[in-house]
Parts: C-alpha cells; sequence; structure tokens
C-alpha cells in the first residue's frame, strides 16, 4: 500500500535505467527471504528497528535501522497550516491519508542509518528484508509508521486538540473547537 512502500523508498532505489544489476539481485534476494520468513526478533519503537535475520550462515545477522524522527507537535502544526487535520481521523479509521504521509515518511536514504553485522558495506539484503517486514506491518496496521517516525498517532491527536484556536480577529467569540476524534 502506499504507506508500506513510503516507508520503503528510504532503502530500495527507485526504478529506472540507473538501477544496477546488482541492486535488482539483491532486492529480489531480499524479498525471498522475506516470504521466507528470515526475519526474527523484529523491534519496532521511535526512530529505531532491531531484527535477526537468518542466511546462508550459521549465525543469524544482527540488523538495525535507525530513522530521522518526526516531532509531533510539528506535524500537528503541520496538518493545521494545510487544513489537513481531518487526515488525523482518517489514519485512527485505519487510513493511509497522502497529506500525513509527506509529513512523516522518510524521504530519501538521507533519513535512515542501517547497520548489518554481515560483512556487505552496502544495503544488504538482511537490512532490505527487515524494511519489506516492517512495509508488511505498515501494510496491516498504518499506525506503525507513525510509531517508527516518533510521532503515534495518539500523541498526533493529543497535540492537535490541545492546540489553541487561531485568532479570528474577534478574542475567539464564537469559535468552536473542531476535536479530532480516534476511531
Amino acid at each position: 500500500t502506499g504507506w508500506g512502500a513510503a516507508f520503503l523508498r528510504g532503502f530500495v532505489p527507485a526504478s529506472g535505467p540507473n538501477v544496477k544489476p546488482a541492486d535488482s539481485r539483491r532486492i529480489s534476494k531480499a524479498r525471498s527471504y522475506f516470504r521466507d520468513r528470515h526475519v526474527h526478533a523484529l523491534a519496532v519503537g521511535p526512530g529505531r528497528i532491531t531484527s535477526s535475520v537468518t542466511g546462508s550462515q550459521l549465525d543469524p545477522f544482527a540488523v538495525t535501522i535507525e530513522l530521522r524522527t518526526v516531532d509531533a507537535e510539528t506535524v500537528a502544526g503541520l496538518l493545521r497550516r494545510a487544513d489537513r487535520l481531518a487526515d488525523l481521523t482518517e489514519a485512527a479509521r485505519g487510513g493511509q491519508p497522502s497529506g500525513l504521509l509527506e509529513f512523516v515518511a522518510p524521504t530519501d536514504s538521507g533519513d535512515v542509518t542501517i547497520a548489518c553485522t554481515c560483512p556487505v558495506d552496502d544495503v544488504c539484503i538482511h537490512v532490505l528484508a527487515t524494511a519489506f517486514e516492517v512495509a508488511a506491518m505498515i501494510d496491516r496496521e498504518p499506525g506503525v509508521l507513525l510509531s517508527v517516525m516518533g510521532a503515534p498517532l495518539g500523541d498526533l491527536l493529543a497535540v492537535a486538540n490541545a492546540a489553541p484556536l487561531p485568532d479570528a480577529g474577534d478574542g475567539g467569540v464564537g469559535q468552536e473547537r473542531c476535536i479530532v476524534q480516534a476511531a
């Protein structure tokens, strides 16, 4: 889905003439590792993902992925300015609104720091398999993306509902707060 695919942008090079055959082989092998359930002990927290990935070696490889996190107050403010606070309600109902996505998803490889105990210096199949596993989690439960990026939905809702109403010049007389609700 859209949010899982957006998460993968920080790991998988876009298709096109600049993608080397080695990249395609590595991505295919990582997808195979993902499908064949080689990713174990997956832990997903704010800004950090860890896993153990089994492969052709006797011992599994340890993977650590660190992500640039976002601030819930900043995201809520950006949504408010873009008149997209309704995206929070949509997300609370299990949707994947594009407006919210553009403020939280990693946009390129610079938002991601990777480490693996395997000898490959680049994005290895173990890191990619872990990223595919997390993308699948996001596809099943979109809130996982918000949590891993450091702005859980509950925090976003609380900040959006606590923010003062903008001054309309009348001192707030007659204004009502539009409460964003969880499903």
